[in-house]
């Protein structure tokens, strides 16, 4: 399969799969390490990491030509659009989760990207259904990190060891051990009144720190989660209780006596879910936004109903546990097959150097075009000439220069103009300094 992209490797784009997170690391190490088995001309820019080696990808990355860019939500794209024009590099999307129930996963955001891999085919078919008229391609990709993490979890069932479990497990060995997974936005006043007894741990995501850290408990555990202790936990709990989160539903796929907790009054107000999700009056109760999918009401669990079972250790026989259906799932794994996302990357590439690197294409010239027009507007205050629109569309579409250079030059040149001097004189704060900046990087 490798010698289906041996391409030559001065036209090569390099693919840069930028993380502005942990859990983005996560879910694209998967990717990247696959994509670059096979092309070797692969980079992992971690955002949130100051080190000498991503300071020299982001280098390498504001210099090429027309490079790949592989991220896992939409703020990281708008972090990439800041290091060069949008228009000057080829943008992918792929997912940090499995769970479709938050806003972000059907918000028009992810249309910023010019290919989305979905995790499952009923979230490629909502979002191009949504946006029938965007321009972005949504494509069946899948989640490679749940290959990973089940096969660290499946390890770690079969270890004895137990130096590595938290207090509220080691210290009472004879207790069920019992994993409450809870997402972003959880109310403090809930966290306080949640049961406080030997062999619970409440994993907690680490964006809860601040919110929870005055909380403190005499015999459970509230963890803030990490990759190497949450397989831990997933595979050393008896029962998981879990709520909206990705990491409910894969547990739910990797392992049984997983229970779905579904109750509005667990979190802020500021949380990214839908009321109607939440309300039992309405008929779109327990759906997934946007689908005609329901979570079935025998495995939904109310706040109530969890810190019952949490105090007597014990689920009534009335709820049963939460098994993902075919809708929830990614497409199975083709044994010795890369993932689909991976794939898709591969292809993507593949068509770049055909289509892109050497000759643009009408997509190309028309983001060069709006990117002319969007410069005069902003710095002339006026729509672009034909005259001009001939000459900066030849100089973006033909020049050798990278594209972060060529693009710096163009706009300096129209504010440098005695029109742009002109129409920005009463804007002393803006141009001068990015005259400045943009001089600098010329440089």
């Amino acid at each position: 399969m490798k010698d289906e992209y041996q391409i030559s490797k001065n036209n090569l784009p390099t693919i840069y799969f930028f993380s502005s997170e942990k859990k983005d690391s996560f879910s694209l190490n998967p990717i990247y390490r696959q994509c670059n088995s096979f092309i070797f001309n692969c980079c992992m820019v971690e955002i949130f990491s100051d080190n000498s080696k991503n300071m020299m990808a982001l280098n390498s990355f504001c210099q090429e030509k027309f490079p790949i860019v592989v991220a896992s939500s939409p703020s990281t794209l708008l972090y990439v659009g800041t290091l060069r024009p949008r228009w000057s590099f080829l943008a992918i999307g792929c997912e940090h989760g499995i769970a479709p129930f938050k806003k972000f996963t059907y918000s028009k955001s992810l249309c910023d990207y010019d290919h989305y891999f979905a995790p499952t085919s009923l979230w490629a078919e909502r979002l191009s259904r949504i946006y029938k008229n965007a321009s972005t391609s949504f494509h069946v990709g899948d989640y490679p990190k749940l290959d990973d993490l089940k096969e660290n979890v499946l390890s770690l069932q079969k270890s004895t060891s137990k130096d590595d479990l938290p207090q509220a497990w080691s210290k009472f060995p004879q207790r069920l051990k019992q994993l409450v997974i809870l997402t972003w936005g959880v109310e403090f006043d809930v966290m306080a009144s949640m049961p406080d007894e030997p062999g619970i741990i409440y994993l907690m995501h680490p964006a809860q720190n601040r919110v929870i850290c005055n909380i403190k408990m005499r015999y459970s555990n509230i963890i803030f989660s990490t990759q190497d202790l949450t397989d831990i936990l997933i595979a050393k709990a008896d029962i998981i209780f879990g709520d909206l989160s990705s990491l409910t539903l894969e547990c739910a796929y990797i392992r049984s006596n997983v229970y779905m907790v579904l109750d509005r009054n667990i979190y802020t107000k500021q949380h990214d879910l839908d009321d109607v999700l939440f309300d039992e009056s309405s008929p779109r109760y327990a759906y997934i936004p946007e689908t005609d999918v329901r979570i079935p009401e025998k495995c939904i669990l109310k706040k109530i109903d969890l810190i019952q079972a949490l105090k007597t250790y014990h689920v009534p026989s009335r709820f049963t546990s939460f098994h993902l259906a075919q809708d929830f799932l990614p497409p199975p794994k083709v044994l010795g097959e890369i993932s689909l996302c991976a794939k898709g990357v591969l292809d993507l590439a593949q068509t770049t150097v055909k289509n892109i690197m050497n000759i643009p294409n009408e997509s190309y010239k028309i983001t060069v075009l709006n990117f002319i027009s969007n410069s005069y507007r902003e710095i002339l205050g006026r729509e672009v000439d034909p005259s001009g629109l001939q000459t900066y569309m030849a100089f973006l579409c033909n020049t050798p220069k990278p594209p972060l250079v060529a693009g710096l030059e163009f706009m300096l040149q129209l504010a440098q103009s005695p029109e742009g001097q002109k129409a920005n004189k009463n804007r002393p704060m803006n141009w001068p300094l990015i005259q400045k900046f943009s001089e600098d990087a010329l440089k």
